[in-house]
């Protein structure tokens, strides 16, 4: 799945019916490890700029929709390696996931 048009079209802040809604973010996502034969997703081209903008939307809603102790977003994962996600720092990308997750909080107060 290319994500490129998911994150610039913001398709991840989808219409929702519910008056509760808690969307969460992902740094990345590759399960054919675990799936390579059957329901495998793969999200190619996610980067810790694509995270910083996805997080930071998410946040600026759940701002504007919920009270503050209902201000809560959802961020996968601290260590999925299988997956392929994971804020924890790597060879690629170093800390830039985790800096993603602090310039999203800054950002959005």
């Amino acid at each position: 799945r290319e994500t490129k048009d998911y994150i610039y079209n913001k398709s991840y802040l989808s219409e929702h019916k519910s008056k509760m809604v808690f969307r969460g973010a992902m740094p990345s996502w590759d399960n054919t490890a675990r799936k390579a034969y059957k329901g495998a997703n793969v999200y190619k081209g996610l980067t810790p700029e694509t995270f910083y903008i996805w997080l930071h939307d998410i946040m600026l809603e759940s701002k504007s929709i919920h009270t503050e102790a209902e201000n809560i977003v959802f961020v996968n994962a601290w260590n999925e390696w299988a997956e392929g996600c994971h804020l924890e720092p790597d060879m690629k990308y170093g800390y830039a996931n985790l800096d993603a997750v602090k310039r999203a909080i800054m950002d959005s107060r």
